[in-house]
């Protein structure tokens, strides 16, 4: 697929309080066809692993992860 909107970029928003979201947010994230994006994961819970989100986030260029209780 090619790549639109040279030039731009996107910043994504994931929100999360449930558990079982992160491969699909990832996966989302992964699928988007610019090149130039970054994903801001917010965990709006303190039963997620936040070091679980950010190891998986280092799989991936762009990616910041927060933890808000």
């Amino acid at each position: 697929m090619e790549e639109t909107n040279k030039g731009h970029g996107i910043s994504i928003v994931a929100c999360t309080s449930k558990e079982g979201y992160m491969d699909n947010i990832f996966s989302n994230y992964q699928n988007q066809i610019l090149q130039e994006k970054e994903l801001i994961v917010i965990l709006n819970s303190d039963s997620h692993d936040v070091n679980e989100w950010l190891k998986k986030a280092e799989n991936y260029e762009h990616v910041r992860v927060y933890q808000l209780p």
